[in-house]
This record gives C-alpha cells, sequence and structure tokens, in this order.
C-alpha cells in the first residue's frame, strides 16, 4: 500500500528547473557535437576520392566512397615497424611503470619508513624544478639513451602523484589485512602481491590505461632522442606525414599498388584510376593512429572512477 502511494506521489518541477535542465541538456549536445564534429571531418575525408576531395564542400559524409586511402598507409614499410615500437613501447612502459609506482606507494605508506619525510620531499622538488630540454638531452646522452629504445621507458617510470593517489589508496584500506598476513608468517612481497595488488586492480586498470595513452600520444621523445629510423614510433610517423612531404613518400613508394589498382578499375569499367593526394593521405594516417586508442578505451573506462576517485579523496 504504501509503495502504491508513493508511485504516485509526483514531484513537481518549478520552471527554473525546467528552463535549466533544457538549457544544460541542449548545451551538452551542442559540445558534444564541436567535440565530436572534428574527429567526423578527418574520418569523412579520409574514406572520400583524392580527387573528389580537392573541390571541398565535404563536411558530412563521403562524396566519392573509396577505402584505397587506407590501402596505400598500410603498405607504407614504415608504418608497421612504428607500430610494433609503439605498441611495444605501450607495454613494457605502461607495466613497469604502474610497477613501480606501486612499490613506491607501498613503500611510503609504512609509517615506520627511516627517511620518509626526506625521500618524499626528495620525489615532490622535480615537479616544481625541471630541467631544460637542453639539460635533459645531456641526461640522456650520458646514460646511453640517445637512440636507444629504453629512452622511451625509463625516464617516464616514475610519476610522483601516481604515486601519491596509489599511496592514498592503499592507506584506505584496512591496516588489520596487512597485520594478519604479517601474524602468518607473509613478508612484505607476499602482502604486496597477494593482499594488496588484487584489491587495487580498479585502480591498477585506471593507471595503466592512463599509462598506455600516455606513451601511446608521446612524440616528444622521438623528437629530441631519436634518429635511427627503426625506433620511430606511430606518433612521429604521423607527425612526419602531416607536417612534412612524408604524404607524397607514401604516395610514390606504393607505384605496384598503383598499377594493381589502375588495372582493377580498368576491369570494372571505371576509367583510369589516379592515385591519392595529399590531403586524403594525411587524414587516412590520422584515423588509423587514433583508432586503437578509440578500441581500447571502453575495456578501461569502467574502472575510471573507482580506480581514480578512490585514492584521489585522501590524497
Amino acid at each position: 500500500m504504501t509503495r502504491g502511494i508513493r508511485r504516485g506521489i509526483k514531484i513537481r518541477r518549478t520552471l527554473g528547473e525546467k528552463t535549466f535542465d533544457t538549457f544544460n541538456i541542449t548545451f551538452m549536445i551542442l559540445l558534444s557535437i564541436v567535440m565530436i564534429y572534428p574527429f567526423w571531418y578527418v574520418l569523412v575525408i579520409a574514406l572520400n576520392n583524392g580527387d573528389d576531395a580537392r573541390y571541398g564542400g565535404i563536411y558530412l559524409w563521403p562524396r566519392e566512397f573509396t577505402l584505397d586511402n587506407f590501402n596505400y598507409v598500410l603498405r607504407y614499410p614504415g608504418l608497421w615497424r612504428a607500430a610494433y615500437v609503439t605498441v611495444m613501447r605501450c607495454v613494457i612502459g605502461a607495466s613497469l611503470g604502474v610497477l613501480v609506482n606501486l612499490m613506491t606507494a607501498y613503500a611510503l605508506s609504512k609509517r615506520y619508513l627511516r627517511g620518509r619525510k626526506i625521500i618524499i620531499f626528495y620525489l615532490l622538488v622535480p615537479m616544481f624544478f625541471g630541467g631544460t630540454i637542453v639539460s635533459r638531452y645531456i641526461v640522456m646522452a650520458q646514460l646511453g639513451l640517445i637512440n636507444n629504445f629504453l629512452v622511451y621507458i625509463i625516464p617516464g617510470a616514475f610519476g610522483y602523484l601516481t604515486a601519491v593517489i596509489l599511496r592514498s589508496f592503499i592507506d584506505g584500506l584496512p591496516y588489520e589485512l596487512q597485520e594478519s598476513a604479517m601474524l602468518d608468517g607473509a613478508g612484505h612481497f607476499r602482502i604486496f602481491w597477494q593482499i594488496l595488488v588484487p584489491l587495487m586492480k580498479p585502480s591498477i586498470a585506471a593507471f595503466m590505461f592512463f599509462g598506455i595513452v600516455h606513451h601511446w600520444l608521446d612524440v616528444s621523445s622521438t623528437v629530441f632522442y631519436i634518429t635511427d629510423r627503426e625506433l620511430w614510433t606511430l606518433q612521429f610517423v604521423m607527425h612526419r606525414v602531416v607536417a612534412s612531404a612524408e604524404a607524397n613518400v607514401i604516395i610514390s613508394t606504393n607505384d605496384l599498388l598503383t598499377a594493381e589498382m589502375a588495372m582493377r578499375y580498368l576491369s570494372q569499367g571505371r576509367g583510369g584510376f589516379r592515385p591519392p593526394t595529399e590531403q586524403v593521405i594525411k587524414m587516412a594516417i590520422i584515423v588509423v593512429v587514433t583508432f586503437p586508442m578509440l578500441v581500447i578505451y571502453p575495456f578501461f573506462q569502467r574502472f575510471f572512477a573507482k580506480g581514480t576517485i578512490t585514492g584521489a579523496i585522501k590524497a
């Protein structure tokens, strides 16, 4: 009876509340369109015939749909080598970063750690006083990291804010779990791996994704420290294609593909085939480099709120 009465009660909303909701929904829809449309425009141009795209007027969907632009990009020899380097960098770099910050957070969570305040101060200072590009280059050269794959991994393995948030997460867990494990004879290594790590899976997943995104999007490391083409990353290849004449190189190095497509067009009675233009090649490689992040994001999205806010509240 009570439930029926409660369900029949309707809360009357004021005119101000209705106006605010209407304005808020309209504003968020417009903001979403503004944020999404640039990505949509890049995809539309990448899927359009190059000669036709020169005339402009393409805004919502391709006027002459084609996948030939992606055939050129995906057959570019340097792309797959860069993809391999980038994937290895993301996997190794993000994994090592999470491990280093987790171990640091566990150590700093122990209030009986000797010199704890000094260590925290020592780790905090570089956040406010960083080196210049020249000084960082000299350090990397002295460490032998120039034209070395490890330059992608070692310098960014530790992040103070990440360690602080993870430490706050550890502090929020019942300390009795660790005490009972110690009474049963467990050491720090076993407590860390068998008790804390399973309980911190949401935070680990969230910061793992943050690390992957950081390594995937970083281009400055390659610009400053790498000259060996074998160590180029996807972002650096995209940078060269968009900012220089590398798009024409992609077209010119695919003469065999151009001949194959020309024969296919003639057999289908579609007239002569014309290679893609520099504009559509640039758009196509932007789509190829960006697409993997859009694919893996849904798998990590559910960990964000629980994984970061839980530790950040006490940080």
